[in-house]
C-alpha cells in the first residue's frame, strides 16, 4: 500500500475507535548520563501524536538461546517518524509485537534505540492503548541511546500483543543508520560471559539528526495521527548479569 494510502487509513481507523486509549502515561525529558528515570505516572500535556507520517518500517527479530537452541522471543519491531504538527520536530515511535512462534509468550528485558547522539534532545513517553499492553519501568539516556528496561509483569509479552513507545525531539531530519536491540533472559547464564541477558539487534532503522541552521523537511500529502506509545536502552556493555 503506498505511504499516502496507509496513512490515511491509520487517521481513519484512530478516528472510528474512539476510545483507544487509556489515561496511563508520562513524558520527561532525558538529559544524557540519566539513568533510571523512574515512571511517574505524569500525563503528557499531548497524549496523541498528531502531525504528517514521514516513514515507517517494519523488522522481523527472534532471540535466541544460544546455549540451548531454545527460542525465547519472536515478533516484530515497528518503527515511525512523525513531524509533529505543533512542535515542527521529529518523534520517533516504536511498537514492539510478539507475533506466534514456537516460543508462545514471551518476555522482554530491556530494548535500546541507538538513534539519538549528543546534539538530539529527547523527550519520551507511553500510552497503554488497545495495541499495546506493556510499558517500561524505567528509562536511561546515554550519548547516542535511549534504554527502556521493563521489571517483573511488565516484561511479559504474550502472542499478539505488544509494547509501544515514541521518543519526541528537537530534530528536524533523519537517516537510516540507526540500530534498535531487543533483550530477553535465558533460564540459566551463558558458560563463557555468565550472563543470562540474550539480544537481536535490527540495523537500518531511522536515526534523529540535527544539522545546522534551517532545515526543510520534505511533508507526505497525507495527515496522520495516532495515539503511539513510550522509550528505549543501551547495549553490550550494559548488559546485567544474573
Amino acid at each position: 500500500m503506498p505511504r499516502p494510502a496507509l496513512a490515511r487509513t491509520t487517521f481513519i481507523a484512530a478516528a472510528a475507535s474512539g476510545s483507544l486509549f487509556a489515561t496511563l502515561a508520562y513524558a520527561g525529558d532525558v538529559p544524557i548520563g540519566a539513568y533510571d528515570v523512574i515512571p511517574d505516572g505524569h500525563t503528557s500535556s499531548s497524549q496523541a501524536l498528531v502531525g504528517e507520517l514521514l516513514a515507517e518500517k517494519q523488522v522481523p527479530f527472534s532471540i535466541d538461546d544460544w546455549t540451548t537452541g531454545e527460542m525465547l522471543l519472536a515478533g516484530t519491531v515497528e518503527q515511525r517518524v512523525v513531524l509533529e504538527a505543533e512542535k515542527q520536530s521529529l518523534a520517533f515511535h516504536y511498537l514492539i509485537t510478539n507475533t506466534p512462534s514456537p516460543a508462545g509468550t514471551g518476555e522482554v528485558f530491556q530494548v535500546t534505540a541507538f538513534s539519538f547522539g549528543e546534539l538530539v534532545q529527547t523527550d519520551v513517553g507511553y500510552l497503554i492503548d488497545d495495541a499495546a499492553a506493556g510499558n517500561p519501568s524505567r528509562i536511561g539516556r546515554t550519548h547516542n541511546a535511549i534504554d527502556a528496561s521493563f521489571d517483573g509483569a511488565q516484561r511479559v509479552l504474550e502472542e499478539g500483543r505488544a509494547i509501544s513507545f515514541f521518543v519526541r525531539t528537537n530534530a528536524t531530519a533523519f537517516d537510516e543508520t540507526g540500530l534498535f536491540a531487543i533483550d530477553a533472559m535465558a533460564e540459566e547464564p551463558d558458560p563463557f560471559t555468565g550472563s543470562r541477558v540474550r539480544t537481536t539487534v535490527a540495523d537500518g532503522m531511522f536515526r534523529a539528526v540535527v544539522l545546522e541552521g534551517p532545515v526543510a523537511v520534505p511533508l507526505p500529502a497525507a495527515v496522520w495521527t495516532g495515539v503511539i506509545g513510550l522509550a528505549t536502552a543501551a547495549l553490550a556493555k550494559r548488559r546485567v548479569k544474573a
